[in-house]
Order: structure tokens, then C-alpha cells, then sequence
């Protein structure tokens, strides 16, 4: 059997948005080391009593609501226990959030390129998901080979969003996973004036892969502890910021 790349890393991620703040994050992988990362998880959900099928979604879990929906039973202080448990034993992986902050950004923006040529750009959530998306992967794959690495979003394979002139773009299409900076440019990896993402497709007759669950958390977490509202929650959420210590970037659009 052909052995992992050593160079190889996989990043997942996903997205929350909470009031004021979209953020994005993404949680990155030694892609030899997966099937640890995986049992470990696995191994944390059944300590805590979460059947195996259960795919964590925090949105979820933490709205009395929903959770009361749930096939299982739990409680609000065992979740944040597990929680806690997979902040401190995550907190090692290299892990990124880029978020928008809605009150600094207007919902319509026009680009002006010269008197026959301009681009209308829309920021509405899902706009900013998408460019905060591309954000958060800057620092991950600029210097990384487009063979040296996998990215995972959390699919949304039936939303759309406004894309320049394309009033129903498909979230998940792969022609807009591109970061387009002057600190992108010349790098060796990526000769182009681009960095594309190779962004691999999870559709609904694929089970989503485990470690998604970590980024999810992460995501609500952020967007949680950053945003204005006040909450009986949101020092838990600051504390798991402060374990699982993300870079932060802030995504502002000009």
C-alpha cells in the first residue's frame, strides 16, 4: 500500500454566522495522521454518550429547541464537557478563522475599472461566507503545491449566492474559489496571479467526513465569542477561543 505524503495536509472547513460576524474557519490536518484525528474524535462523542451516527453540529446542540428534537438525551453542561474535550485535545492543530464584521461593510459595493468597465459585488451572508472562505485559506496554501494538499468544505450544495454578474451562483461552485491578492503573487507554488483552491465536493450520497465537526465548532464558537450580543454563554465561547487559539484574520472589504 503506497504511503501518505508526508507533505500532504487536508483542511477542513466551515462557516457561522452570528448577528454582526460571519467568520469562516478551517481546522488543518497532517493528512498521514487522519485516522488518529478520526478515532479520537469518535472516541470523545462515545464517552459523552453521542451515538456514532450523530454528526456534531453545535447550532444545534446548543438551541434547547432543536436539541430536544434529538433521537439521544443531552444536557447542556455535558455538551459543553465534550466540547471542552475536543478544544483541548484539537488545541495543537494548526487552525485559522476569517471573519467580516456586517456593521463595516455595505450590503451593494460597485468597482469602478476604468469609464466602460465595472463589477457590482453584493454582501450578503452568503457573499461574505464565500470571500471570508477564501480568506481563512491564504495563509494555509500559498506555499503548498496543489498535489500537497485536500480542502473539505461542509457542502451547501443547494444554496446560491449574488456572484458579480451571476445572480444565482451555486455556493459551492469551484470557478470562485479563488484568492486574488498583491501578497499571492510570485510565490513558486503558484505562479499565476492566483491562488485557486482545490476544493473537493462533499454531495448528499457521500457521508461528510468526521473531522468537519471540529471545524464546525470552531466556526460557531468564533462567531460566538466575537460578536456584539451578549449571551449566558459567551464566556464559554471566548474560553474555547482561548484554547484552541486560531490565527484571526479580518476580512475587509476595499
Amino acid at each position: 500500500m503506497n504511503q501518505p505524503n508526508q507533505n500532504h495536509i487536508t483542511i477542513f472547513g466551515d462557516e457561522s454566522v452570528n448577528n454582526n460576524i460571519v467568520c469562516y474557519s478551517v481546522i488543518v490536518f497532517k493528512t498521514e495522521m487522519l485516522l488518529l484525528a478520526e478515532n479520537i474524535l469518535e472516541k470523545i462523542k462515545d464517552e459523552f454518550g453521542v451515538p456514532k451516527n450523530y454528526f456534531l453540529h453545535a447550532k444545534e446542540l446548543f438551541n434547547g429547541h432543536e436539541r430536544s428534537k434529538l433521537e439521544f438525551t443531552i444536557d447542556i453542561e455535558k455538551i459543553k464537557n465534550l466540547y471542552l474535550k475536543i478544544a483541548n485535545e484539537f488545541q495543537s492543530a494548526d487552525k485559522l478563522c476569517c471573519y467580516a464584521d456586517k456593521r463595516m461593510i455595505k450590503k451593494n459595493e460597485t468597482i469602478n475599472w476604468d469609464h466602460n468597465n465595472r463589477t457590482e459585488i453584493y454582501n450578503g451572508d452568503k457573499e461574505l461566507i464565500h470571500w471570508c472562505k477564501n480568506g481563512a485559506m491564504i495563509d494555509v496554501v500559498r506555499f503548498k503545491k496543489q498535489n500537497e494538499y485536500s480542502f473539505i468544505p461542509d457542502p451547501d450544495n443547494n444554496s446560491r449566492m449574488k456572484w458579480g454578474n451571476k445572480k444565482k451562483a451555486k455556493v459551492n461552485n469551484q470557478d470562485y474559489n479563488m484568492i486574488i491578492s498583491a501578497d499571492t503573487i510570485d510565490y513558486p507554488s503558484h505562479p499565476d496571479d492566483m491562488i485557486r483552491l482545490k476544493q473537493i465536493n462533499i454531495h448528499n450520497d457521500i457521508p461528510k467526513p468526521s473531522l468537519i465537526q471540529i471545524a464546525d465548532f470552531l466556526a460557531y464558537s468564533f462567531a460566538k465569542a466575537k460578536t456584539i450580543q451578549e449571551s449566558k454563554d459567551k464566556q464559554f465561547f471566548i474560553e474555547i477561543i482561548n484554547i484552541m487559539k486560531p490565527i484571526s484574520r479580518f476580512y475587509e472589504f476595499n
